[in-house]
């Protein structure tokens, strides 16, 4: 919600900019014919054009609704065949680079003209043109994600996924399937920092939540094998302690979790080996462990037994 909040005022500030400058332009330009070019041009797949047309409508009269959304068809139109270029007519990587930058900036543009749409003109038609819209380019790049997840071309998917979620940040779906596609790049650390920001649009999201939850538990469970396996002190203790702190914030989202405290356990374990390595007091960080495996062992019981009934029931 508070994206959204976000997003519109930016969109009312914008419009409200753009006002003022579009009242010295509008007898000179005739916004309206411009938008039935830039629609001409869209019914050609002259998409170059479309999106010049379409700006020119947008930015001299920017309290019509509806050439926000024509303007945001263009630009999704276009920002596909420059995505498209980057990777079969680009003969270097700099010319690659440049062509998915700007086709990226345009699918960035794409999302803030549907919402600049219904910022300017709440209307029934518009609101139901622009969610309907909205939708079709979204479905249209996260289906084309999906298909590279299976062809395993996960970096081309990882892409499409962020395209659907600059078209639409609030769909949760955008940012499960992007992680999925940076998970199986070996990039765990990404993946949980875009869940979490997907958390933040849409925090009751079952899928998110457990896959944020298995991510954090899982870099854990690396970071305490590494410690062990690291020669060096600082070093060992270092991964530990960021073991700990991704564990501590599992230990607030699933208390019950015996798995969380072995964790734990064996974090501390590491700490304690690492700094008697380096000459320090250890005991304490050790004490740590023990209480932290006491206390999965403790929880253990009660998720062996959990859903069945008591002995002689």
């Amino acid at each position: 919600m508070l994206l959204m909040k976000i997003r519109v005022m930016a969109s009312l500030v914008a419009a409200a900019f753009v006002c003022t400058a579009g009242s010295a332009f509008a007898e000179e330009i005739n916004c309206s014919n411009k938008h039935r070019s830039a629609k001409l041009s869209f019914s050609q797949n002259l998409f170059d054009d479309a999106v010049a047309q379409a700006k020119v409508a947008t930015d001299v009269c920017p309290e019509k609704g509806d050439h926000h959304i024509m303007y945001a068809m263009a630009l999704a139109e276009l920002g596909a065949v420059r995505f498209q270029d980057a990777y079969t007519t680009a003969d270097t990587k700099e010319e690659q680079d440049a062509l998915l930058t700007e086709a990226f900036e345009m699918f960035r543009l794409v999302g803030v003209q549907f919402d600049s749409a219904v910022v300017v003109e709440n209307k029934g038609k518009i609101r139901k043109d622009a969610r309907e819209n909205r939708e079709h380019y979204w479905v249209k790049h996260f289906n084309q994600g999906i298909e590279m997840l299976k062809q395993d071309k996960l970096n081309i998917a990882e892409q499409q996924f962020a395209i659907a979620r600059m078209i639409d940040p609030t769909d949760a779906r955008g940012y499960l399937q992007g992680a999925n596609a940076l998970i199986g790049m070996d990039l765990k650390d990404a993946a949980a920092e875009l869940v979490k920001e997907g958390l933040k649009v849409q925090p009751e999201d079952p899928k998110l939540n457990d896959l944020l939850e298995d991510l954090f538990m899982d870099a854990a469970r690396s970071l305490n094998v590494k410690s062990e396996q690291t020669e060096d002190p600082a070093e060992a203790q270092a991964m530990a302690e960021k073991s700990l702190g991704l564990l501590a914030e599992l230990e607030k989202r699933t208390p019950e979790d015996p798995n969380v405290y072995f964790e734990e356990g064996s974090a501390h374990l590491q700490i304690g080996r690492a700094v008697k390595k380096a000459g320090g007091e250890s005991a304490t960080h050790f004490l740590e462990s023990a209480e932290a495996f006491d206390k999965a062992a403790g929880l253990l019981p009660a998720v062996i037994n959990a859903g069945r009934d008591p002995p002689g029931a």
